[in-house]
């Protein structure tokens, strides 16, 4: 099936991914020094590819996720090892479906923001909240008046001064 196989690695390169087409006794055995536990054995039946991801795991996932729905007998999801760790068919499907990076970020800084968001607009709040009860308690309380200065003591020779 090397026509599907071509059809493939130019929609992977589109992504910077590669497509490496490996006899399954060289993958185990490239497989085994990657310390997996025994489950990454059962990925290895019949023919094997690789998929390298370049800058992003989602869309290589999303594209081969793609290519399975339109050809389904030409290809078999099993698993595959994604930052070391094993993946079953479920968990891939569950990557592709996940938003790109920037979006994820996106919503995580929304996510952040909310709360702060709330804390902010409560503290608005309060603050003109607590301006209107002193302008109402301003209104309320009689203006008190000046204090007249003290008139000097005038001493016994017309001196003023401090009394002794």
């Amino acid at each position: 099936q090397a026509p599907e196989a071509d059809t493939l690695r130019k929609r992977l390169h589109g992504v910077q991914a590669r497509l490496l087409v490996i006899r399954r006794t060289l993958s185990l055995r490239g497989v085994s020094q990657m310390k997996l536990n025994g489950e990454a054995a059962d990925l290895f039946a019949g023919s094997v590819v690789f998929v390298l991801p370049g800058e992003g795991v989602i869309p290589a996932a999303k594209l081969l996720l793609e290519f399975v729905k339109e050809k389904p007998e030409k290809l078999i999801l099993r698993g595959g090892v994604v930052d070391g760790q094993l993946l079953n068919a479920q968990r891939l499907q569950e990557l592709a479906h996940l938003p790109p990076k920037p979006q994820l970020i996106a919503q995580l800084i929304a996510a952040l923001e909310a709360p702060l968001a709330d804390v902010v607009w409560t503290l608005e709040r309060v603050m003109g909240e607590l301006a209107w009860v002193l302008e109402e308690a301003s209104k309320t309380v009689k203006p008190v008046e000046p204090v007249k200065p003290a008139e000097p003591i005038n001493g016994p020779n017309g001196q003023t001064g401090q009394p002794a």
